[in-house]
């Protein structure tokens, strides 16, 4: 497996990256040895932030992240499949942090 990835701090607000994957020793046929990512990082203020990543695969995600107060956030995200957007096949979550 050999993989290569770049990260990119484009200014105070916003961040990229993109990582790629080739796996020599993957069979051929319909899975592709080869995996693609791109995503990004945007700061809205000092208390919150949204994500998004999308795949070859066609799998996007996106999220978004608030402080509430020191050392509470929340988040809430998805991760959806492009390719199947009539199917049951997508993913939905929330969390909250508690730090000391």
């Amino acid at each position: 497996v050999f993989s290569a990835s770049y990260y990119h701090r484009i200014n105070s607000d916003l961040e990229a990256g993109g990582k790629a994957v080739w796996d020599a020793k993957a069979e051929k046929g319909p899975k592709t040895p080869v995996a693609l990512e791109v995503g990004a990082k945007l700061y809205l203020d000092r208390d919150a932030f949204v994500k998004a990543k999308v795949n070859n695969a066609g799998v996007l995600g996106l999220g978004y992240t608030q402080a509430l107060r020191k050392g509470v956030k929340v988040s809430i995200a998805g991760l959806f499949d492009t390719t199947k957007l009539d199917q049951p096949a997508h993913k939905l979550g929330l969390s909250f942090v508690f730090e000391a």
